[in-house]
């Protein structure tokens, strides 16, 4: 009886050791970010949109990272989950004819607005916003 106990005991501190080890892998990320891409919101020199807050706990919980994080192979892939704005994503780098990356604003409207908020509107519990402004707060 004893053994079996202490063998129990030695079990679960296993089980508690690991999921605490794999919890402290996991990498540490804001809630909110804010969405600025400088050569997407001038017309000229007027600024025309002002920044989009973004909640990643609310995107990631709802739809998961490869949503956004197309260069991930798995939701676990934290190394490849690029921020979209660097160079090797969508950053000002992909501005340019020629170019074959997308830039940070078609992109943030393909694969947000027209690839979910549009497309999910109706099958979203809490509507996703679907209106410029309801992103794009008014320029400062």
């Amino acid at each position: 009886m004893k053994k079996a106990l202490l063998a129990t005991l030695v079990l679960s501190l296993l089980v508690v050791g690991v999921s605490a080890l794999k919890a402290a892998e996991a990498p540490k990320v804001k809630d909110t970010f804010e969405i600025d891409s400088p050569a997407d919101k001038f017309k000229g020199n007027k600024k025309t949109k002002g920044v989009v807050t973004l909640s990643h706990k609310k995107h990631a919980d709802a739809v998961g990272c490869k949503e956004c994080h197309h260069n991930m192979k798995d939701n676990n892939d934290t190394a490849n989950a690029n921020k979209c704005s660097t160079k090797d994503c969508h950053g000002a780098e992909a501005h340019g004819e020629g170019n074959k990356i997308i830039p940070l604003k078609d992109a943030m409207h393909n694969n947000c607005y027209k690839g979910c908020h549009k497309t999910n509107k109706d099958a979203i519990a809490k509507k996703a916003p679907t209106k410029c402004e309801e992103c794009h707060p008014k320029a400062k």
